[in-house]
């Protein structure tokens, strides 16, 4: 029997490469937007029952949306980089929806990243805002192939192989014995793109601006868990073996414990915002 041949696109082959680093996405809205500017003058058609516009121009372009996928170890590194330590530099990425169209991204930058492990047996969730000045055909695909040999069982992280350490909980007065059922942080570089008067429709430039970092933590104890007693502590997530989040500074903006129904357990979620401490920023990737 003949092997079975794709004769036209599937989503399964989509990726996306940062310095080299590929790995395969869940989805993305990353696109060239593109814009008109209609006009408000007076026109003279008289056989119109309503007035419309005839007249249009060509407005700006836009490149920026979203990436999901999964935490990967081997890129942990790049991410980190192009989040926070090197987050105004941007970098020339490459995403295809599903192998067959290959764009490249010129100087994207991070505008939000958002980390997310949840309980039950889920993975951690990646999902990456990218703001880019162009973007231009790559040509055909490259050799790498999420389902290729060399890219098989190239494990993510599982929520399991996540941790909140104790003395995150007890910096805010929490009782010993707490447990994190989930957590989740999102950073934002509050990007803006630049547009001058140079006869482009592409921005020229791109500043990243204000580095805030927002998060939760959904925590269970058996004997309950009384509200908080310190308002600020610190906050520490170890990421399996190859990385962690640190907040030097977190002061929390809510802690509900909502009632539960039935067969359900009561948990209590601490809602927290980051601060730079002396001599750190909001948020370290290491």
């Amino acid at each position: 029997m003949p092997g079975i041949i794709d004769t036209c696109s599937v989503g399964y082959k989509g990726y996306l490469s940062v310095d080299g680093v590929a790995l395969p996405i869940a989805s993305s809205s990353l696109e060239r937007g593109i814009s008109i500017l209609p006009d408000d003058n007076i026109h003279g058609s008289s056989n119109d029952n309503a007035a419309s516009r005839i007249n249009w121009a060509e407005g700006q372009n836009t490149y920026t949306g979203d990436i999901t996928t999964n935490l990967y170890g081997y890129f942990w590194n790049t991410l980190k980089e192009w989040t926070v330590s090197n987050r105004i530099a941007g970098k020339d990425i490459i995403l295809s929806p599903e192998g067959t169209n290959v764009y490249t991204y010129s100087t994207a930058k991070v505008t939000t990243l958002s980390l997310s492990s949840a309980e039950g047996n889920n993975l951690v969730g990646v999902t990456v805002g990218v703001l880019a000045l162009g973007r231009t055909d790559a040509g055909s695909a490259p050799t790498y192939t999420v389902t290729g040999d060399a890219n098989l069982n190239t494990t993510p992280t599982p929520y399991w192989k996540t941790s909140v350490s104790d003395a995150s909980l007890t910096s805010f007065g929490i009782a010993a014995g707490t447990d994190v059922l989930s957590w989740d942080i999102s950073i934002t570089n509050n990007s803006i793109p630049i547009y001058v008067l140079n006869g482009e429709q592409d921005p020229k430039h791109t500043q990243q601006c204000l580095l805030e970092v927002t998060g939760s933590l959904t925590m269970f104890n058996p004997s309950g868990i009384a509200a908080p007693t310190d308002r600020t502590g610190s906050i520490t997530i170890s990421l399996e073996t190859f990385g962690t989040i640190s907040i030097p500074v977190a002061v929390l903006t809510g802690y509900p414990m909502p009632p539960a129904g039935v067969n359900a357990k009561i948990t209590r979620t601490i809602n927290f915002t980051g601060f730079a401490g002396d001599s750190a920023a909001a948020v370290a990737l290491t």
